[in-house]
């Protein structure tokens, strides 16, 4: 009767245990091999360990996937890696914490085929989470992993692809060239800090070295940016880089149709005989401004009718252009600067002033020019350009864009003849301002030097007479 009894008991714990989710007994999953495989577009109930556990998910389709983590425990933490290879490094890294029990990582691409999920959680060995990957089918956006030349995705000209960047992360695409001409890359992200964003990189490879062609930077807050380039006819790859920067981003190549006149038109050309090729402009002809005065006292808001490009200044030249595709870019403050031939050219201005004034020097190297687009789309409104630079890129301030910003500069110099050949707002100061305001300055100098050493020599004299009186 008793081992009937004991049978009976045994027999229900049996169907207890049967009864009970799989989630809240022993885990199993502990390597990719042994991987549970869950559904898309569905919450699955887990157990976290304080190893990792392994999951698997199965794409039929191009598309990009988004995964959410949600637990009810405020002392935890979870870390949770994304994987396209075992035998890989992971491509995603998603933490939630104490403070943020909900953790959704970022949108990413990815091609059809099984991915995995390694998840570890920190001071439970026995933690309860959901957990959701969302799938979106789709044919426009990129796809991981294409960190190199090799693995980069199809760009089509006229089509706009979307993605992720991550931190200090990579993204190729390759795209084809059908014929010479001027060419526009657009592109956007909504990253909402003016100190970061993204670089976007133009190279060739010829199957062993990668060369920089042009680049352009979108670093404004929810960034939208353009530039036009003339290529030749040809294989070209874009490099995406993210600087401190996690963003969903657009990307876009156009061909420029050109414009009557003979122009190529584009940013980077101008009205007249000019092709706008990169550092190219528009010969004898001149332009009507279109900037509206910002103020202050000599403001110029027209240029001369005799005003023409001027041998004051002068376009960064094509060897300069060849050297700078491949020059390692540096920073000064908030400025962006390469050197070349122990010279310095501003090529970006990250910060949030109005008001900025570029040096004349840095590291004991002139500064000498001013890159394509280096103050465009940038915070930058009145920009004092010091009498050493000489060189000038296209849409160097923006001005091409239509972006209304006023140059200071010192009468006769580089600076002010291509403000003047672009319409742009002027200030101008003279030399001899500068030396008068100097001049008084030296004298406000002596006359308080001299005023204490007066001070000085009475205070002197009248110890003196009192050690005598004593």
């Amino acid at each position: 009767m008793k081992m009937r009894k004991f049978a009976a008991v045994l027999l229900a714990i049996v169907l207890l245990c049967a009864a009970v989710p799989n989630v809240a007994f022993a885990q199993d999953n502990f390597s990719f091999d042994t991987a549970k495989k869950i559904s898309l577009n569905t919450t699955t109930a887990c157990m976290g360990s304080g190893r990792s556990v392994y999951y698997k998910f199965t794409i039929n389709e191009p598309g990009y996937i988004q995964i959410t983590i949600e637990h009810e425990y405020d002392s935890a933490y979870l870390y949770c890696k994304l994987y396209d290879d075992p035998q890989k490094s992971h491509i995603q890294f998603l933490v939630s914490d104490k403070e943020s029990i909900i953790a959704k990582g970022n949108k990413i691409g990815f091609d059809k085929g099984t991915y995995y999920l390694g998840i570890e959680s920190e001071y439970y060995n026995d933690l309860e989470f959901d957990l959701t990957v969302n799938f979106t089918p789709a044919d426009d956006w990129e796809r991981e992993r294409n960190d190199n030349v090799v693995t980069a995705n199809a760009l089509k000209i006229g089509k706009t692809m979307y993605g992720t960047i991550g931190y200090y992360e990579r993204d190729y695409f390759k795209f084809e060239i059908p014929s010479d001409g001027m060419y526009k890359l657009s592109m956007t992200h909504d990253y909402s800090d003016r100190s970061y964003g993204i670089d976007a990189e133009i190279k060739t490879y010829d199957g062993t070295e990668e060369k920089r062609v042009d680049i352009m930077c979108c670093y404004n807050d929810y960034g939208q940016t353009s530039q036009t380039f003339s290529l030749s006819a040809g294989t070209y790859y874009l490099r995406l880089y993210g600087e401190l920067c996690s963003a969903d981003y657009t990307v876009r190549i156009d061909k420029v149709k050109s414009s009557s006149g003979g122009s190529s038109g584009g940013s980077g050309s101008s009205s007249g005989s000019s092709s706008g090729g990169s550092g190219s402009s528009s010969g004898n002809s001149t332009k009507n401004p279109t900037a509206k005065p910002a103020g202050g006292n000599n403001v110029v808001t027209a240029a001369p009718s005799s005003a023409t490009e001027s041998e004051t200044f002068a376009q960064i030249n094509a060897e300069v252009e060849k050297e700078a595709s491949s020059a390692e870019i540096k920073f000064y403050g908030d400025f962006k600067y390469i050197v070349i031939n122990v010279n310095i050219y501003i090529c970006g201005y990250v910060g949030s002033d109005e008001k900025v004034e570029i040096p004349s020097e840095i590291d004991g190297m002139p500064v000498v020019g001013i890159t394509d687009n280096a103050f465009a789309k940038t915070s930058a409104q009145e920009i004092t350009v010091p009498s050493s630079v000489s060189e000038f890129g296209k849409n160097a301030f923006g001005e091409e864009d239509g972006e209304t910003r006023t140059i200071v500069a010192e009468e006769g110099s580089p600076a002010e003849a291509y403000a003047l050949s672009t319409g742009m707002n002027l200030k101008k100061f003279s030399a001899k301002d500068s030396s008068k305001n100097s001049s008084d300055m030296k004298l406000i100098v002596i006359a308080v030097s001299a005023v204490v050493a007066v001070i000085g020599a009475a205070a002197v004299v009248t110890l003196i007479v009192l050690k005598k009186r004593k």
